[in-house]
């Protein structure tokens, strides 16, 4: 592995795994195969639905305060 990404001086100590979103999932899901779904299983979904929506609303807010700071202290340094 000689690849520069794999260095140590370059690797994020941060590792984000990736999934699937669910939301994809249903979406590349054929109707039909929506239709033939029983109701609890279609509850099941919408409430996974909505716990992935909330957890990306969470996420945004994280980011953008994170940013927000970053820009203060951006400001803070030319200011000094």
């Amino acid at each position: 592995m000689t690849d520069k990404n794999k260095t140590p001086e370059n690797r994020n100590p941060v590792y984000v795994v990736r999934q699937k979103a669910l939301f994809r999932e249903i979406q590349a899901m054929p109707v039909r195969d929506l239709k033939s779904k029983d109701v609890r299983e279609l509850d099941g979904i919408r409430k996974d639905l909505i716990r992935e929506a909330c957890e990306i609303t969470r996420c945004v807010q994280y980011v953008d305060g994170i940013a927000r700071l970053n820009a203060i202290k951006v400001h803070r340094k030319q200011k000094s």
